[in-house]
């Protein structure tokens, strides 16, 4: 399985340690803040946009300032949806996200999260994969609870049935983040990038398996999302089909890139939310 896309996240990632750090609280889905490792990278090939409303920069407090790690979506006031392995090499200590701004190294405003549910089947998955150098992949999605709802309007999930219609090589879905911008992720930029990444099918064509919550885009060379891209979204006519989980690394090097078929999870999102 190829390296998941969270900052520092490489195949070494997810030894006993790192579940130590973990926390195994996240599981049981207690109210808790998070942080994650030092470091920042951004999407490669991209262009600079101003960031949609719905645009989430998830991050930590260290001594008092604050850095980004992943991404994430709004997909409602007081949510956003993000990868779970994101949170799962987190730390304990105060976690907050950026939303909507378009480069995080100009002054903005940040939301505390109060609540990190991260989906049961990932845990599961986590805990099995102990002491073997490879991270799961399946149910790669996390809720954060916002301690009070934002103003920013939230993007629209898009309906299970949407890559029904998608064509190989020719549907173009469209990847933001703020990721590493080099294939092994030494460069960064403050600024929020964006690439289209044509539509490369599901695992079972690359991996031989028949999960169906996850599709692949990507394989030019030289575009890609890469390290600290992970749980941003990926969308399709500007509604939310995809987070950011894995892909090979170094990035950008001619591989298509795993992502999390967000609407599959439509009914798991609409139960902890009903639940909280």
């Amino acid at each position: 399985v190829a390296p998941a896309r969270g900052k520092n996240n490489n195949i070494k990632e997810f030894s006993m340690l790192d579940l130590k750090r973990s926390g195994v609280a996240l599981a049981c889905l207690l109210p808790l803040a998070v942080q994650a490792d030092a470091g920042s990278q951004r999407i490669i090939g991209g262009s600079a946009v101003t960031a949609p409303s719905w645009m989430v920069a998830v991050g930590e407090v260290v001594n008092g300032n604050w850095s980004n790690f992943c991404g994430g979506t709004l997909i409602d006031k007081q949510w956003v949806l993000t990868a779970a392995h994101c949170v799962a090499n987190a730390q304990s200590g105060p976690m907050e996200v950026a939303i909507g701004v378009s480069d995080l190294s100009r002054p903005h405003t940040r939301s505390k999260v109060d609540q990190v549910l991260m989906h049961p089947e990932y845990y599961v998955n986590l805990l099995s994969n102990l002491g073997y150098r490879e991270t799961p992949y399946s149910s790669d999605v996390a809720l954060l609870h916002l301690a009070t709802p934002v103003t920013q309007a939230p993007i629209v999930m898009a309906d299970i049935t949407t890559k029904d219609t998608w064509q190989w090589n020719t549907t173009m879905l469209h990847a933001i983040g703020y990721g590493g911008i080099n294939p092994d992720a030494t460069k960064s930029s403050p600024q929020l990038l964006a690439v289209d990444l044509a539509y490369r099918g599901e695992r079972d064509y690359w991996y031989g398996d028949p999960t169906t919550t996850h599709i692949f885009a990507g394989k030019l060379a030289g575009q890609d999302t890469c390290k600290g891209d992970s749980g941003g979204p990926l969308t399709y006519g500007g509604k939310l089909v995809g987070v950011t989980s894995y892909g090979a690394f170094p990035c950008a090097t001619g591989s298509a890139g795993g992502y999390t078929y967000a609407p599959a999870f439509s009914d798991w999102i609409v139960g902890q939310q009903q639940g909280v």
